[in-house]
């Protein structure tokens, strides 16, 4: 079966993952990110943009492969509807950041000698955002056979 991506779905997902990461790195914990990593972004100005276009450019990546992925972990129940589309992404993205992301650079952490808190705060970033983009991409999914919603 053949599924279309929902680009404005991914548009979304992609400006919700960059707020997560405002929220996460500015708001909640930018202390403790100038801690662990050691950088003053006041001395980085120049290179901001190249940073923020970099994570814009990734988050829209991610947000095609999520969409993909979700769209080929359909089920067929009767009950299936937009609860049950959002509870997919929600699943989706912590797969995708629990197994594939977490798992793939642990070992890279591990041998560069990093603290365990660095790698908590960047992959709890990754999981949160990773659901945020699951969650938009799930509810803007298109009416499925056989809902009830």
């Amino acid at each position: 079966m053949k599924h279309k991506l929902n680009i404005l779905s991914i548009f979304l997902a992609t400006i919700g993952s960059m707020m997560v990461g405002f929220l996460w790195y500015d708001v909640l914990f930018p202390d403790l990110w100038r801690d662990i990593t050691g950088i003053n972004p006041d001395e980085h100005v120049e290179e901001w943009f190249f940073a923020l276009a970099s994570s814009f450019l990734s988050s829209i990546v991610v947000a095609v492969f999520l969409s993909w992925f979700l769209s080929r972990t359909d089920c067929s129940s009767a009950w299936r509807g937009r609860l049950y589309d959002v509870i997919e992404g929600i699943k989706g993205g912590l797969i995708i950041a629990i197994f594939c992301i977490g798992a793939t650079i642990w070992p890279n952490y591990a041998f560069e000698y990093r603290k365990f808190a660095h790698f908590l705060l960047h992959v709890g970033e990754m999981t949160l955002a990773l659901v945020v983009m699951g969650v938009i991409i799930g509810m803007m999914r298109g009416p499925q056979k056989g809902s009830m919603l």
